[in-house]
């Protein structure tokens, strides 16, 4: 599956408005549109309408979220490295439309991914398209940035270990395999810009009982110059999700 040269259209606007933000900005939304590029893990019931039930590889989506730029909105740091920012109630939130369904919801976050370091995976089927884009699949131990922007349902939770437990989540990353987006875990001023950054994809993702359920996304750029393999000497397993798939403390 060649993933670059599929292109989803983003809609500059509102990302070139959201990158002039300052960091105590009222919150601000931003739109995409664009298609499903991938039908992952498909195993469970469709509880949000959303699901592979009415969904198809090139359909195209609509999704909106609403954040905040502002740092007081901090939330949660897993390990110092990761901070979340969560936004409750309106106007906060997003909805996603695909084939005419809708979904809505009035929860939000930002996280923020400052040197990451990638461990063997959890769930590396979920980043399995970056690996088709190019991505060396042995990566444990490099440093990465990563900027996560979603929305969840109302009825999300997590379990005792931090894991997602119950629930769907929308998200926009974007990744940065040289690790020098971001210097510290504060909200930046400005969204990553999609011409610099490796990787920006959406993806939808659900959880019933703990179970990852289903799984689907498109990419918004891929930028990455692939290196040689040789190069890569970080151990074994397939690239992490720190920062993709969040956990809480």
């Amino acid at each position: 599956m060649n993933i670059k040269s599929k292109s989803n259209i983003f809609y500059i606007c509102m990302l070139l408005h959201a990158m002039t933000l300052p960091i105590n900005a009222a919150p601000f939304t931003t739109n995409i549109t664009g298609t499903i590029d991938w039908i992952l893990i498909n195993n469970g019931p469709d509880a949000y309408g959303i699901g592979a039930s009415i969904m198809s590889l090139g359909d195209t989506y609509d999704f909106s979220m609403t954040h905040d730029s502002d740092s007081a909105m901090f939330y949660t740091g897993s390990d110092g490295t990761g901070v979340d920012y969560d936004f409750s109630g309106s106007p906060y939130g997003g909805s996603l439309s695909i084939n005419g369904n809708n979904f809505s919801s009035l929860t939000s976050a930002l996280n923020v991914g400052n040197d990451v370091v990638l461990p063997p995976p959890p769930d590396f089927a979920v980043i399995q398209p970056l690996v088709d884009a190019g991505v060396p699949s042995d990566l444990s131990g490099l440093v990465i940035d990563t900027y996560w922007m979603g929305v969840t349902s109302d009825d999300f939770s997590w379990d005792s270990n931090g894991n997602e437990f119950q629930g769907l989540e929308l998200s926009v990353v974007f990744l940065d395999l040289s690790g020098t987006i971001f210097n510290n875990t504060l909200i930046p001023g400005s969204v990553p810009s999609l011409d610099t950054i490796d990787f920006a994809f959406f993806q939808i993702e659900q959880w019933e009982n703990g179970d990852f359920v289903f799984q689907a996304g498109g990419m918004l750029a891929n930028n990455y110059v692939p290196i040689p393999a040789a190069i890569w000497l970080f151990g074994s397993g397939l690239i992490g999700l720190i920062g993709l798939a969040r956990r809480k403390a």
